[in-house]
């Protein structure tokens, strides 16, 4: 959007340097003539910004020119989040509404006029269709441990247990719609998925934060190396369409992705899914608690053991 453009173009200008065009197409990630164009833009807002040609030559503002922009520390916070419903679950909302107000009420008119025009044109719906927000209660617990460098005490649960863990909170990742949280525990760094926290207490123990540690980068190795290694169990059945809410609670998260891709219509009127689960039993402990709702075509063995299941349950009530 051209709006955030500009202010991007003003930012940059008060950095206190010299800027070729090209080099602002490159920061920018436009074109030369597209920079010029902006430029022009910001001088018709009343933006005192000096060209000078020749070598040497670039985009400057005065030394004394400087947009001032109030914020507090937590409203920039907010406002580096950005995304609306990442900052309301992390208490930020309130913050990132002033954040906003204040950055354009030190715009120029011009800008304040695109700016808002942007606004009443693009809308970003952040959840998944069909999907629920799941229940992550300690986020602003998570959030604030994270930035004063706090170790927590937590209690994760998996599958079958709760496990105890004490934790150096590194940062948390929005993914999809679930958060997730990097943390070092006995000297390992490690995802946990926030929403499996049943107990979170910070400590006042303090941790010194690695000083090569990159969450963008941890999180893309982290994601990568999952998508890669999982191990891959592939599950086809059929499921009405009345019934697919019903698939999508009872399935494990990771699976829920194949499931919005959608399947196949079949012949009598039910939908064909074929859902990568990580194990045969993930699967059987998933889908026999749905009955008769679905029916599972492959892999035979999961096919027979919930025969087995269903033959055992009508003898027993026989």
């Amino acid at each position: 959007m051209r709006a955030r453009r500009l202010v991007s173009l003003l930012l940059l200008l008060q950095q206190r340097r010299r800027w070729t065009a090209a080099e602002l197409a490159e920061r920018l990630r436009t074109s030369v003539r597209t920079v010029h164009r902006d430029v022009q833009a910001l001088l018709e807002a009343g933006v005192p910004v000096k060209a000078e040609r020749g070598p040497g030559g670039g985009f400057t503002l005065p030394s004394d020119y400087r947009t001032r922009l109030p914020l507090t520390v937590e409203e920039t916070q907010a406002l580096l989040i950005g995304a609306p419903g990442a900052a309301g679950a992390l208490g930020l909302g309130g913050l990132l509404l002033e954040a906003r107000l204040k950055v354009l009420a030190a715009l120029p008119t011009e800008l304040r006029r695109d700016a808002a025009r942007a606004e009443a044109l693009f809308h970003v719906d952040e959840p998944r269709w069909f999907s629920r927000a799941e229940e992550s209660p300690f986020l602003a617990e998570l959030a604030a441990a994270a930035s004063e460098e706090r170790r927590i005490s937590v209690e994760y649960g998996r599958r079958d247990e709760v496990i105890a863990r004490t934790l150096d909170p590194l940062g948390l990742v929005l993914k999809a719609g679930v958060w997730y949280l990097a943390a070092r525990g006995d000297g390992e760094l490690r995802i946990f998925r926030v929403s499996r926290l049943v107990a979170v207490a910070v400590t006042d123990e303090t941790f010194s934060r690695p000083a090569d540690f990159d969450l963008v980068g941890f999180w893309n190795q982290a994601r990568e190396e999952f998508e890669t290694t999982r191990p891959r169990i592939d599950v086809t059945l059929r499921v009405g369409r009345a019934d697919i809410d019903a698939l999508r609670s009872a399935i494990d998260w990771s699976v829920r992705p194949s499931l919005d891709a959608g399947g196949v219509a079949a012949g009598d009127g039910r939908i064909e899914l074929t859902l990568p689960f990580e194990r045969l039993e993930y699967a059987y402990a998933d889908l026999v608690q749905l009955g008769g709702t679905v029916e599972v075509l492959e892999p035979p063995e999961l096919r027979e053991r919930l025969q087995r299941t269903g033959r055992e349950l009508t003898g027993l009530y026989q």
